[in-house]
């Protein structure tokens, strides 16, 4: 089973010339885009760092401190006051892949202390990621289909997870 996230460094890119937010989506491994100018918008340097400091955590398998950062830059992103409807929908965007990725981190925390709570908060996640992929106008139907796959192997671990501590 692979368990992928998404969007690097929540690369908050603010274009200096026209002010708009891009939620860079890249491999977990990717850096932050040096070229960013978060600064301004204070609520968007905290999320970006809180992402940041977050993907190191999962990174080096501490999950819960993963989760905790990234819940934090969800946070910080509610905060956020995008100056255009593109900023705007990045925002949603970024915000709609931290959950993706809060999703991962708790399936990859329940690799370690077989909590079943895990599995269902990843797939009450998923299934808020699919909800709003949708909502925002997502159509990708690969992206869809992985997404859903997951959410019914989610379930089924939770049915055998809950069999066997029955």
């Amino acid at each position: 089973m692979s368990v992928s996230i998404r969007i690097a460094a929540l690369a908050c890119v603010v274009a200096v010339s026209t002010s708009s937010v891009a939620w860079a989506e890249a491999p977990a491994s990717a850096a932050a885009d040096p070229g960013a100018d978060p600064a301004s918008d204070p609520a968007l340097a905290e999320a970006q760092a809180l992402y940041a400091d977050g993907l190191t955590d999962y990174e080096t398998f501490d999950y819960d401190l993963a989760i905790e950062k990234w819940k934090e830059a969800l946070g910080r992103l509610r905060e956020a006051r995008p100056q255009t409807a593109e900023q705007e929908s990045s925002v949603a965007a970024a915000r709609n892949a931290i959950v993706y990725n809060i999703a991962s981190a708790q399936e990859k925390a329940y690799a370690q202390d077989k909590d079943v709570a895990r599995l269902k908060k990843a797939r009450g996640l998923l299934e808020r990621y699919v909800e709003e992929y949708v909502a925002a106008g997502g159509n990708d139907a690969d992206e869809l289909s992985r997404a859903r796959a997951r959410i019914d192997e989610l379930g089924a671990r939770i049915d055998d997870a809950e069999r066997q501590s029955a």
